[in-house]
Order: structure tokens, then sequence, then C-alpha cells
């Protein structure tokens, strides 16, 4: 409810079934609103604890059983970052690469695509 109301009341935006469908009717405005927020996540808790809870937060989304049909739960923005690694690859650090460019070399293996170079 909190970010409901900071989204809507804060922008003199709809709220709840004032929130038009955002693709069922164009003739007039959505009444959405949005709210963008930067939070200093050090000021409440410290930065590594809170990166394993947030791991732990979605594993326990995750790990919950699939609805009938689907082979498992994701995320928001999992299913797009699964479809652009598919399509485009796994992006990697520029030391990554150094790294194991460096390893082919000492392997004997000097056909290095040229994305790796």
């Amino acid at each position: 409810m909190i970010v409901e109301a900071l989204s809507a009341l804060l922008s003199g935006t709809g709220y709840g079934t004032d929130v038009k469908r955002m693709y069922d009717d164009f003739a007039g405005p959505q009444r959405l609103g949005h709210l963008v927020a930067a939070i200093d996540v050090s000021r409440f808790v410290d930065p590594k604890e809170f990166a394993l809870r947030a791991t732990e937060f979605v594993s326990s989304i995750t790990s919950v059983a699939p609805a009938e049909g689907h082979e498992r739960v994701m995320v928001p923005g999992e299913a797009a970052i699964a479809r652009q690694r598919q399509s485009e690859g796994i992006p990697l650090d520029e030391s990554v690469i150094g790294e194991l460019v460096a390893l082919a070399g000492d392997l004997g293996v000097h056909d290095v695509p040229a994305m790796m170079r």
C-alpha cells in the first residue's frame, strides 16, 4: 500500500480501481503514477547482510512449486534476462575475458574467437 500511496498520491494520479488497464484503452490518460526512489541500504543494514537476505528472499519465491503447466517460478525480469542471454550471450567483465584468453594461450589454444579478444 505504501508504494501505491507514494506513486499515486504524490503524483496526483489514480489509485486502486481508478487506474485504467494499461493497454486496453488509449482514449484517455491511464492515470498511472510512478515512484522512483534511491535508498542508501547502508543507512539501515550492512550491505552484505542485505545482499544475503535479498538472495534468500528471491529463493523463497523461486522455490515455490510452479503452477500446473509451468516449469518453475520466476521473479520479475528473469524471463527477459534469459531471452537476452540466449540471443546475446552472457556478459563478461573485461578482466574475465583477459583471464580466459590468457588461459587459452597457456593451454595451446590460439584460435580464440574474435569476440573473446
